[in-house]
């Protein structure tokens, strides 16, 4: 869960499919929920693979929530 919107957390999910190519990675975007926008979901086989990109996602999330938005 984030509570980014789906456009801000789309190349960070992008980028995470294209480095995991095993992975499939995806976005639902929430309407109805306050506290946050999208559910990222990671599927695969390979549980260390999706605990792993997990992870990277998961940071780089981190580091755009860290990211001044236009109005500040």
């Amino acid at each position: 869960y984030t509570s980014l919107s789906e456009v801000l957390i789309a190349p960070i999910l992008s980028a995470a499919q294209d480095q995991w190519l095993g992975l499939s990675v995806g976005s639902y975007p929430r309407f109805d929920a306050e506290d946050f926008h999208v559910i990222a979901t990671i599927e695969g086989r390979d549980p260390s693979k999706v605990q792993e990109c997990a992870d990277w996602i998961r940071s780089a999330l981190d580091e755009k929530q860290q990211e001044p938005t236009p109005s500040e």
